[in-house]
């Protein structure tokens, strides 16, 4: 995913430079009208929401005993009393059936303290040899943390900061990754620049954010090739676990926990935990013994709808021109 991003953003900046970025801010500013359709309240409840643009008003759509469906006042935190009847354009099968009802969490670590190379470990050795070892002294904890982080990835809500490291061992720069109500976001950086995506459930549009001139654009599916938006979530989806092994593990001078667990494919997936249950590591080792590892430095589920909104000040960038141009 990062790969595409960088692609995606480095494409549509060497378009941008070709076509001059006088012609580009003469010709192509202008408003687009991006509405969020689902939000969430403080307390976790997912609403769908009704903007009335005559009247300045954003309400958020309850129902009451009869099923009928009005506007309550919405502040972006918190749903206050009804105000309009609004059964007249929606059914209450148009609202959301189900609100967030998972584990909530906010934790965060220093990825840096977690990199460095750690020996394979499966549930046929669990035994860690080299700079980690062993406390035959302390028993394992029962094995609960990887079901728990499964339920968190499974419920389509959360916020976390990433470090990917190949199989040489080369860390990319961390990317901030934010999953609310099939919306998407993904923040990196691209030569010196952060790049940014955003993606929209309820138009099925992906969005590029240009920082530097203040301007969003949607992104062409050519320059999407290759991705599909589900397909984000699925790495980091907990699924065909097997028997899982645990073990007390130390790491540049930390313990850890290393709950371990080997897929039907063959694959080893060693999740490490810190001494507040924070996924903070996984290696995932394939039977030709390449892993591949991902840190973690922030995971929460306090996860705001800003995320998902086109930024304040920004306008939208029609690169349709632009794209006819360069023969795309």
């Amino acid at each position: 995913m990062k790969k595409i991003l960088k692609r995606v953003f480095l494409g549509l900046l060497c378009l941008l430079i070709i076509s001059g970025v006088a012609l580009y801010v003469l010709f192509t500013s202008g408003e687009k009208d991006i509405e969020n359709l689902i939000v969430t309240d403080a307390a976790g409840s997912t609403y769908r929401v009704h903007i009335d643009k005559e009247k300045q008003t954003t309400y958020a759509l309850v129902t009451d005993a009869d099923g009928k469906v009005w506007g309550a006042d919405f502040d972006g935190d918190t749903v206050g009393n009804t105000r309009q009847p609004l059964d007249e354009f929606y059914a209450a099968s148009d609202l959301p059936e189900v609100s967030y009802t998972g584990q909530h969490m906010d934790h965060t670590a220093n990825a840096e303290d977690f990199m460095g190379s750690i020996p394979q470990v499966t549930p046929s050795q669990p035994d860690i040899q080299g700079d980690q070892q062993t406390q035959p002294e302390v028993t394992p904890p029962a094995a609960y943390r990887i079901q728990k982080y499964q339920e968190l990835f499974a419920g389509g809500r959360y916020l976390m900061v990433i470090t990917m490291v190949d199989s040489n061992g080369v860390a990319e720069t961390p990317a901030t990754m934010a999953v609310k109500n099939g919306n998407f976001y993904i923040s990196t950086e691209a030569d010196g620049m952060t790049a940014q995506m955003i993606y929209l459930a309820s138009n099925d549009t992906a969005y590029m954010l240009i920082d530097f001139m203040k301007k969003y654009c949607e992104v062409p599916e050519d320059m999407m090739e290759g991705l599909e938006f589900s397909e984000m979530t699925d790495k980091f989806q907990i699924s065909d676990i097997g028997t899982i092994t645990v073990s007390n593990v130390t790491l540049n001078g930390r313990n850890l926990i290393c709950e371990s667990y080997v897929s039907a494919d063959g694959d080893t997936f060693n999740y490490y935990f810190d001494e507040s249950d924070m996924l903070v590591r996984r290696d995932i080792i394939s039977p030709s013994g390449k892993t591949e590892s991902t840190l973690w430095s922030q995971i929460t589920t306090e996860v705001p709808d800003s995320y998902f909104e086109i930024p304040k000040g920004y306008s939208y960038l029609n690169i349709s021109w632009l794209l006819q141009m360069a023969g795309e």
